[in-house]
């Protein structure tokens, strides 16, 4: 596990990612320099994690685009570049904090779904709940 010390930490884990995310300033996204299309940003983005990751990011090219156009996470090509960038970060925390910020607007812009196919239901499910009191009164 992780110490106070540490600076970079490599976690191969399902399901404890949530928490790495909330620990951290910055992460590389998995699966992106190799030809295996990517991980799922999406959380770490939420999270506010600045994002790094390779150019192999096809599963989740939409998602990828969208984070990268508004410099809200950034493509490397390959290891060397991964490292010299987050030494930079390292260096100029305001840098990451500024990536961490603009993939969390480009998220929290995309988002919000379910909110709004339920705003858009509520007035005909209102209706349905109407007629079923009406029905027992």
């Amino acid at each position: 596990m992780p110490k106070r010390t540490t600076q970079i930490y490599v976690a191969d884990t399902v399901g404890e990612l949530g928490l790495f995310y909330r620990l951290v300033t910055a992460v590389f996204i998995g699966g992106s320099l190799i030809k295996h299309g990517g991980q799922n940003p999406i959380e770490a983005a939420k999270l506010r994690c600045a994002i790094v990751h390779g150019p192999h990011v096809w599963n989740f090219a939409e998602i990828y685009a969208a984070l990268d156009n508004a410099h809200g996470a950034e493509l490397v090509d390959g290891a060397d570049r991964l490292t010299a960038h987050f030494a930079a970060w390292l260096n100029d925390p305001d840098a990451c904090a500024r990536v961490a910020e603009a993939g969390h607007r480009v998220v929290k812009n995309l988002g919000g779904g379910l909110d709004r196919t339920l705003a858009s239901l509520d007035p005909y499910l209102m209706q349905l709940q109407l007629r079923q009191q009406a029905r027992h009164a």
